[in-house]
């Protein structure tokens, strides 16, 4: 294996790792649990798992996504988290971009939180903004271009917040955008609110239809925001493509 090689494979195993971590993370955010302390438990028998059962993607591969002592079905989101960290990590750090990828971790944070409590918290969206300030800094991004960003996403969403009475949206949402319109300026967060909604109606309609779901039934958004933005971290010319495909250079 080459040096590149052992490298992305080094990067997507402290990714992965990092993930798990992550998840730990998300899963304990409002059980009053420490996600520091006390062993990883199964969700279903609570039964805790050794260290070769911990084991970031291979155990849950080879467990074949049971639990040993239950068979309880370990659900698919804990290996999606660990796998998601480590494409991350191969792909922004191989390129140096520390602060990126930090921020991408917060998100992660953030999708599985949304997904399980419809709750994005001031605390990581707070610490996202600090680290969007800092990433703007170091690339010396345009000021205008930030505040216009922020005006964007931020205040296209305030609107839609207040034009649903809340019901469209939560604010957790509005404010999720200002750390984003930092990092992204005004067309890469037109782009991002694009991606996210065109996401979000297809996920909605898919769920409509399975009848997973009823028209009265809260489907978070934040997973598609911070989905469509790492869609862009990873992929950072699908903003001037998606300029190009509309006719604005």
């Amino acid at each position: 294996m080459t040096e590149t090689g052992l490298l992305v494979f080094f990067l997507f195993c402290l990714g992965a790792a990092i993930g798990s971590f992550l998840h730990v993370v998300a899963e304990r955010y409002g059980t009053g649990l420490s996600f520091s302390k006390g062993n990883s438990l199964c969700p279903q028998c609570k039964k805790a798992l050794s260290a070769r059962e911990l084991i970031p993607l291979f155990s849950y591969i080879f467990s074949r996504a049971e639990c040993k002592g239950c068979r309880a079905e370990i659900p698919a989101h804990y290996a999606i988290s660990e796998l998601l960290t480590g494409l991350l990590a191969v792909v922004l750090l191989l390129h140096g971009n520390i602060l990126l990828f930090l921020a991408a971790c917060i998100l992660v944070i953030l999708i599985r939180i949304d997904s399980r409590l419809m709750l994005l918290p001031d605390t990581y969206i707070y610490l996202l903004i600090g680290i969007s300030i800092a990433y703007a800094l170091r690339v010396n991004a345009d000021f205008t271009d930030i505040v216009f960003g922020m005006l964007a996403g931020a205040g296209s969403l305030y609107l839609l917040w207040i034009g649903t009475l809340g019901r469209g949206l939560g604010f957790g949402d509005v404010k999720l955008m200002i750390p984003l319109g930092i990092l992204f300026g005004l067309r890469g967060t037109v782009a991002l609110l694009f991606f996210s909604f065109f996401a979000g109606g297809i996920v909605s309609i898919f769920l409509l239809v399975s009848g997973r779901v009823t028209p009265k039934t809260a489907i978070p958004f934040g997973p598609f925001l911070a989905g469509a933005a790492l869609l862009l971290m990873v992929f950072p010319g699908l903003t001037d493509r998606f300029f190009i495909f509309l006719g604005v250079y």
